[in-house]
């Protein structure tokens, strides 16, 4: 039989140089029955002359977006682009850490699973620190019952470290969403029935920077409120009964110092419902300076939980 074929997506920004580490780490690849889609949102050509110059090997379907598509309308329009029976979105910023990742992922994809996940290596590319990223895998169970457990903590990662099978297409990131995209999606894709395969392997070096869109949005209530509020519409607000997903909203609002609904609604207009608005109260009645300490938060958390309004 054939190798099935793997589309490696890759949208891009600038950074030619982290395109081209990339695309080094898939030539060194022993699985090869893969295409490149290279969706280009960048202002000029170098990214294109760096491909052409140096990589006609890889035979890349290079597309320049004219005008730029931004984050994550880039991301969508590679899959879109994409004729594999396997996706394997790739940020320039990340890379295959050695020439087996590839054929580990597919060797996975007999295993009836329609969202493949692997460990991955954060690389911090000022520092030069690296940071193992391991999946608990004992939680798989509670996230496949409630993937809303994401929005507390993303213990898949970014989307470099999954493969989805192409009966998933029809899911798009999400664009009104910047600070939890790969979250949304990632809950998107569980409560469309996707079957969740994790290999417990480090696959992918993810690159970490301060200039990623992240270091900006990050407890920017401009961000974080308006797309917290949004999760909660999309996939209910019953989800507030789960005290993991209620303690990812207390540190939220605890973090970015916001205790009253009024100023939450400057930020993202909308019904909050009843669960946040105690919530919030909560967090007003408390010492803000004692609040810093974990004990004292986790308690008074505790117990707004459980005096919270039933969805």
């Amino acid at each position: 039989m054939m190798p099935v074929l793997v589309s490696i997506c890759i949208p891009c920004y600038k950074n030619a140089e982290k395109v081209k580490r990339l695309l080094e780490s898939i030539r060194a690849q022993s699985y090869t029955q893969f295409e490149i889609v290279l969706t280009d949102d960048s202002p000029d050509d170098t990214v294109k002359d760096m491909v052409l110059s140096d990589f006609a090997d890889l035979q890349i379907r290079y597309f320049k977006n004219t005008p730029s598509l931004g984050s994550p309308e880039n991301w969508n329009r590679a899959i879109a682009l994409a004729n594999g029976e396997w996706i394997k979105i790739m940020h320039h910023d990340d890379y295959f850490m050695h020439p087996q990742s590839l054929q580990r992922f597919m060797d996975h994809t007999g295993s009836g699973a329609s969202f493949i996940f692997s460990d991955y290596t954060y690389i911090y590319l000022e520092s030069g620190k690296q940071e193992a990223a391991l999946f608990p895998e004992k939680s798989l169970k509670d996230l496949l019952r409630n993937p809303m457990l994401l929005n507390a903590n993303n213990t898949i990662g970014n989307p470099s470290v999954i493969l989805v099978h192409h009966s998933l297409k029809e899911v798009c990131y999400d664009k009104r969403f910047v600070w939890k995209v790969d979250i949304e999606y990632y809950i998107h894709l569980i409560k469309k029935g996707a079957k969740l395969q994790h290999i417990r392997e480090n696959l992918i070096a993810v690159g970490m920077s301060e200039t990623q869109i992240t270091s900006s949005v990050k407890l920017n209530p401009d961000y974080e409120l308006p797309e917290a509020l949004l999760l909660l519409q999309l996939y209910g607000f019953d989800n507030l009964n789960n005290i993991v997903v209620y303690d990812a909203y207390w540190r939220m609002f605890r973090n970015m110092h916001i205790y009253d609904i009024e100023t939450v609604k400057q930020y993202a207009k909308g019904d909050w419902g009843k669960a946040i608005e105690h919530l919030l109260r909560s967090l007003k009645k408390c010492n803000p300076d004692r609040l810093k300490k974990g004990v004292y938060s986790k308690a008074k958390m505790l117990q707004s939980f459980v005096g919270r309004p039933r969805h």
